[in-house]
C-alpha cells in the first residue's frame, strides 16, 4: 500500500490535535438552525417561489432547489440573503459558507459576494458591495472584480471592520485579505454545476480568522487573522448574517449553496478538515443539481432576450411614433407651404387678371364712348342738313296737299249726307 501523502499527513495531526484541544463530544457542539441552511430548499412563500426558511431573499435573488442565486450573469443586479434571527452567541462561534462564483466572461467579470455580520436587524441597500458602508461589525468579500481605478490594493478576499464610524475610503485603506482562485469560468468543458468554494469564518477569544477552500477539496489556506479591539462590546450578540452580491457593467453568477453556523470555533475547522463536503452527494443529486443549473441559465438567458426584445419593441415603437409626428408635422408644413404659394400664385394671377380686364373695359368703354360720340356727331350733322332741306322744301309746296285735304272733306262729307238720308227714308217707310 502507498504510503499516505504529506498533505493528508498534515491534515490528520491536525484533526487530532484539534479533537485533544476539544476535550469534548462533537455532539456538544451544535450548528444554529436559525443562522444556516443548505439544499434542498423545498419551502415555498405565498407566491409560489422558493425561499430559504429563517432568511429574507431579495433584489434579483432566486432560490432554487440546490442553491440561491443572488444575482445572474447579467449587468446591473443585485441581490441578497438576510437572517431573521441575532446571532446571539458567545464570544465564540464559526460560520462555514459554501458557494460557487462563475460566468461566461473569460477575462472581464465581476463584481462580486459578501458575507456580513452587522447589527442591522435588515438588510440596508447601499454601493458598498451592494450593503451600505456604515455598518457595524465585519464583512467578508470574495471580489473577482479587478478595479485598475481603486487606490487601495485588490484582493481576491477581502476583510472589512466597522464601528459605524468609518466610510468607504476609509473602508478600503484598512482592508486586508488575501488572493484565492475561487472563480470559475462556465464556458470550460471541465466546469460542473458540482463545481464550487467554501470558506470559514471563524470568531474566537476575540481574533477574527479566514481560511478558504479554493475548490472544495478540503485543503484550506489561512487568509486572515487579527484580534478584534475597537468594536464595541458583545456587538456579536446583536448581529445578524447576511449575504450580498453585485455586478455592474461585468456580470457573474453568484449562488450560495450552503451556510452553516456553530456555536464553537473549532466544530467548524473539524468539520471542514474531516470532509470536502462532495463525497456525500450522490450521482443522482449530482446531476439533478446540474440539470437544475443548467435549466436556470436557460431560463434567465430566455428572460434576458424576451427582456432586451421589449425594450427593443417600446424603442422601435417609440421612434415609429417619433418618425409617424415628425413626417406628419411636416407633411402638414408642407401642405400649408404648397397651399400658401397657390393661393398667393392664384391670387397674383386673379389680381392681374381682373387688373387686365378692368383696363380692357376701360378701354372699350373709352372706345365706345368715343364711336358714339362720332355717330352721334355725323348723325346730328347728317339729320341737321336733311331737316334744312326738308323745312325749304315744304314751305313752297304746302297749298297742293291742303286743297287735296279740303277736297277728300268735301267729298267725306257728301257720301256720309247721302247715307244719312237713306236710311233716314228706309225708317220713314
Amino acid at each position: 500500500m502507498a504510503a499516505p501523502s504529506s498533505t493528508a499527513t498534515a491534515h490528520l495531526l491536525q484533526v487530532v490535535g484539534l479533537l485533544i484541544l476539544t476535550c469534548v463530544p462533537l455532539s456538544l457542539c451544535k450548528m444554529v438552525d436559525g443562522l444556516s441552511f443548505s439544499a434542498p430548499f423545498n419551502s415555498v412563500n405565498n407566491f409560489g417561489d422558493r425561499e430559504v426558511t429563517g432568511w429574507v431573499s431579495g433584489g434579483d435573488s432566486i432560490t432554487q432547489q440546490h442553491f440561491v442565486r443572488l444575482t445572474p450573469d447579467r449587468q446591473s443586479k443585485r441581490g441578497y440573503l438576510w437572517s431573521n434571527s441575532q446571532v446571539s452567541l458567545p464570544a465564540e462561534f464559526s460560520v462555514i459558507l459554501k458557494f460557487r462564483l462563475g460566468g461566461q466572461g473569460k477575462s472581464l467579470f465581476g463584481d462580486g459576494l459578501a458575507l456580513w455580520l452587522t447589527q442591522d436587524e435588515h438588510y440596508v441597500s447601499g454601493n458598498f458591495h451592494g450593503y451600505s458602508e456604515n455598518f457595524i461589525g465585519i464583512g467578508v468579500v470574495f471580489d473577482t472584480f479587478h478595479n485598475e481605478e481603486s487606490l487601495a490594493p485588490h484582493k481576491d478576499i477581502s476583510v472589512y471592520t466597522n464601528n459605524g464610524s468609518l466610510v468607504a475610503d476609509q473602508l478600503y485603506t484598512t482592508m486586508e485579505g488575501c488572493d484565492a482562485k475561487i472563480r470559475y469560468h462556465e464556458a470550460r468543458g471541465d466546469f460542473s454545476a458540482s463545481n464550487s468554494s467554501r470558506a470559514r469564518i471563524s470568531l474566537r477569544q476575540k481574533k477574527f480568522s479566514v481560511f478558504i477552500d479554493e475548490r472544495n477539496t478540503g485543503e484550506w489556506q489561512e487568509c486572515y487573522s487579527a484580534d478584534i479591539e475597537h468594536m464595541p462590546p458583545d456587538w456579536h450578540l446583536r448581529a445578524r448574517l447576511g449575504l450580498t452580491a453585485t455586478t455592474g457593467a461585468l456580470a457573474d453568477n453568484h449562488d450560495v449553496l450552503s451556510l452553516k453556523t456553530f456555536d464553537n470555533a473549532l466544530e467548524a475547522t473539524l468539520l471542514a478538515h474531516s470532509q470536502t463536503d462532495t463525497r456525500r452527494t450522490s450521482e443522482l443529486q449530482k446531476l439533478q443539481h446540474h440539470m437544475e443549473y443548467q435549466i436556470t441559465a436557460v431560463s434567465d438567458a430566455l428572460k434576458a432576450n424576451l427582456r432586451k426584445l421589449a425594450e427593443q419593441e417600446d424603442q422601435a415603437e417609440a421612434r415609429v411614433e417619433k418618425l409617424e409626428n415628425k413626417l406628419t408635422d411636416q407633411l402638414i408644413s408642407n401642405i400649408a407651404e404648397r397651399i400658401e404659394d397657390i393661393e398667393g400664385v392664384n391670387l397674383g394671377k386673379m389680381d392681374m387678371k381682373r387688373r387686365k380686364l378692368d383696363e380692357r373695359i376701360k378701354a372699350l368703354e373709352q372706345k365706345v364712348h368715343r364711336k358714339l360720340n362720332e355717330r352721334i356727331a355725323h348723325l346730328e350733322k347728317t339729320m341737321g342738313g336733311m331737316i334744312f332741306n326738308d323745312i325749304t322744301e315744304s314751305s313752297k309746296s304746302w297749298l297742293i296737299p291742303f286743297a287735296v285735304l279740303c277736297l277728300v272733306v268735301l267729298v267725306i262729307c257728301g257720301i256720309t249726307l247721302q247715307k244719312y238720308f237713306k236710311v233716314k227714308k228706309q225708317h220713314a217707310l
